[in-house]
């Protein structure tokens, strides 16, 4: 499964935050794959909301151990929805961090 896929895959599991409509995999366009970053852009077919992101510093390598998409039948739906609450504790939390948050990155992940 190459970066592209797996950046459809995902999206497709989510819903636009706009009209709470399901992305589809037309909806999901990458226009740069550049082996450890990928730009895309994601598109709801119902409101018309776009949304642009990057992913940066991927490893191929780390991503072919990941999970298939036959896997995620298994884990899929089953844990609660994020609230707003949830997005404002996870800004707190990065928040608190400080500017020179790499330094909880482990050693094995950074370059």
């Amino acid at each position: 499964m190459n970066g592209s896929d797996i950046i459809k895959l995902f999206f497709s599991k989510m819903k636009c935050s706009n009209c709470d409509h399901f992305f589809n995999e037309e909806d999901i366009t990458v226009l740069r794959d550049e082996g450890d970053y990928i730009v895309a852009r994601i598109y709801c077919s119902r409101c018309g909301k776009n949304v642009g992101i990057a992913l940066l510093g991927l490893d191929r390598e780390m991503m072919k151990k990941t999970l298939e998409a036959s896997d995620t039948k298994s884990i899929s739906g089953k844990e609660d929805p994020i609230t707003y609450d949830d997005v404002i504790d996870a800004h707190a939390f990065f928040s608190s961090l400080g500017d020179d948050w790499t330094k909880f990155i482990p050693q094995e992940y950074k370059n």
